[in-house]
């Protein structure tokens, strides 16, 4: 009886045979090419996000210019408002978020309890304008506590004292003031709240900052409210002598007039990019991505020429990805729009990120990685197929950049 050698003598045994059989590396190479050829091709990826509808213009460019590079990443994005953005994150019924606000500390702890660390990476930034449309008058200075008031139905006329006295020579008119807010939840809002909480005791008091509010009971049937930036910005234009807040890039499009706001220096300034961009200039140290940055805010920032509603605006997205080819392609896109893609904010009308805010979220574009659970069945194809594994390069430990190749 043939007896097989073990352990070393079972190797020479195996060597044997396969230098001698033909069938079985005609085999072998039958299997194994096929193989190799379809990991090697670019694979076709879909990455689902949603939220903030303060930054989708600009998502909206960054996708045309994206796949224009990497034909084989789709990228697809939908504007419902930070709210439901943090929610579908949360569910993880999308690859990655977009929200104007950071996650509440709640939120947060929420996140890394079910999916593990979850990142906050600046895309870019942008301020809120206040919008107004008062037919007879063109500019219009407001301080903060003004339009703290004014929201807080403290405030019911455009011909107040406390208005006319910050617009010497303009001739406000004796009519009511419609208040517009946003009807979903919001990331402007919250931004918007934010700024109204520095600057007034009562409404940080009484509503803070928050991505949806209701209207107090002085306001009675004076407060109306719009789904969306666009939604607000159609109140405006065609409700007059109202006042409302929208993102400055559809304040623009939308040639709606936008307020004077006194800033934290005694100046008036209007949102533009300069003015937007001053506010980076005094971000206190942020803190690290994997960390909670329920505290961050640059609303109310300190220079003369200092727009005070301004804030980042974020991409959410997990540490821990389950797939590697959407590891992969989350990397590529999200480190394109960190870099390349932030030529393109300026011409939309949002200011490009500072470097040292870049590299923050850099860093945490590199820490990406699949599960351990995900990388099982690559470990065990290389037990398998040693060849297979040499052949194709595929990586066992982070998402590599197999996927998303240029065209």
């Amino acid at each position: 009886m043939f007896v097989v050698p073990m352990y070393g003598g079972t190797v020479i045994f195996m060597l044997r045979f396969m230098l001698k059989n033909r069938k079985f590396w005609l085999l072998l190479i039958l299997f194994t090419v096929p193989l190799i050829l379809m990991v090697s091709a670019p694979q076709a990826i879909t990455l689902v996000g949603q939220g903030a509808t303060f930054p989708e213009p600009l998502i909206m460019e960054w996708i045309i210019h994206f796949q224009e590079r990497y034909g084989n990443i789709t990228v697809i994005y939908k504007g419902t408002g930070s709210g439901a953005g943090v929610k579908a994150i949360l569910s993880r019924t999308v690859d990655f978020a977009g929200s104007d606000a950071p996650m509440k500390l709640s939120e947060w702890e929420e996140a890394n309890r079910k999916f593990g660390p979850i990142f906050h990476i600046p895309e870019t930034m942008g301020g809120v304008a206040v919008v107004f449309n008062i037919p007879e008058v063109e500019e219009l200075n407001l301080s903060g506590d003004v339009l703290a008031d004014i929201y807080l139905g403290r405030i019911e006329y455009w011909d107040d004292p406390r208005i006319v006295s910050l617009n010497p020579g303009v001739g406000l008119p004796h009519e009511r003031i419609y208040v517009v807010k946003r009807a979903d939840s919001s990331g402007t809002t919250y931004i918007f709240t934010d700024y109204l909480s520095h600057v007034s005791a009562e409404w940080a008091s009484t509503i803070g900052k928050t991505k949806t509010f209701s209207f107090p009971g002085a306001i009675r049937d004076r407060g109306l409210t719009g789904y969306g930036n666009a939604g607000v910005a159609q109140i405006i234009q065609q409700i007059p002598y109202s006042i409302g807040y929208v993102e400055f890039a559809y304040a623009v499009k939308g040639e709606l007039k936008t307020v004077a706001l006194r800033n934290k220096a005694g100046n008036f300034v209007k949102p533009s990019l300069e003015t937007i961009a001053e506010a980076a200039k005094y971000a206190s140290p942020l803190p690290d991505p994997e960390e909670s940055w329920h505290n961050v805010s640059i609303v109310n920032s300190p220079g003369e020429n200092t727009y005070p509603i301004v804030s980042f605006t974020y991409i959410l997205v997990y540490k821990y990805q389950d797939s590697p080819e959407i590891c992969a392609a989350l990397k590529t896109w999200l480190r394109w729009i960190l870099t390349e893609g932030q030529q393109y904010s300026e011409r939309l009308l949002y200011p490009s990120l500072p470097q040292n805010i870049v590299e923050i979220g850099l860093s945490a574009v590199e820490r990406l990685q699949t599960n351990i659970s995900s990388e099982g069945c690559k470990f065990q194809l290389c037990l398998i197929f040693p060849l297979f594994l040499v052949s194709t390069g595929i990586e066992n430990s982070s998402c590599g950049e197999r996927i998303g190749e240029d065209n």
